[in-house]
């Protein structure tokens, strides 16, 4: 038997999968969301290597360019859009209209917030998990939360943002 090249063994951590693949692992199948976007909800935690190249290039207070960001960017080679909010990741491919949600965990969220306040990050580098979206969330199957679900029609059909994000969001340019 022949030993594997570099070329041949995949990975460890990276999906080597392609756009598609990406949303349908961790996602598994779409909600219809506003305007034919297609929501995924993740089912599974994603392991996220943050290095020192992150924390130095990470921008205090940008949900598109904090340190988190740029490693989950880093992950996935650059494909998708990322918005890392207070509580929640979004991971969006714009040409395609998919959203692909993970949740934060705690300790993150923490040190998050200090890094938008004072630009120290005290975690060292290491692998960091986003966590899988709870099953209610999962089960609603429309990412909406009860209160705009009660809303009547007329109100319903119109689009709003309903996760607090909390942090600045910068437009990032596609190349």
């Amino acid at each position: 038997m022949a030993a594997k090249t570099a070329a041949q063994t995949p990975k460890v951590g990276r999906p080597s999968l392609g756009t598609e693949n990406v949303f349908r692992r961790y996602g598994g199948e779409p909600v219809k969301g506003a305007y034919g976007w297609e929501l995924y909800f993740a089912k599974m935690p994603c392991g996220i290597s943050v290095q020192q190249k992150h924390i130095d290039a990470g921008k205090p207070g940008a949900a598109n360019e904090c340190v988190f960001a740029r490693a989950i960017d880093d992950h996935f080679g650059g494909k998708f859009l990322v918005e890392v909010g207070l509580t929640i990741v979004h991971i969006i491919d714009a040409p395609m209209k998919r959203r692909l949600t993970f949740k934060l965990p705690v300790a993150l969220r923490k040190r998050l917030r200090l890094f938008d306040g004072v630009k120290i990050w005290d975690l060292p580098t290491g692998v960091y998990f986003l966590q899988a979206m709870s099953k209610t969330v999962r089960k609603n199957r429309d990412g909406r939360t009860r209160a705009t679900r009660a809303l009547p029609p007329k109100n319903r059909e119109r689009p709003t943002r309903l996760i607090f994000h909390g942090r600045v969001i910068r437009v990032k340019k596609a190349t």
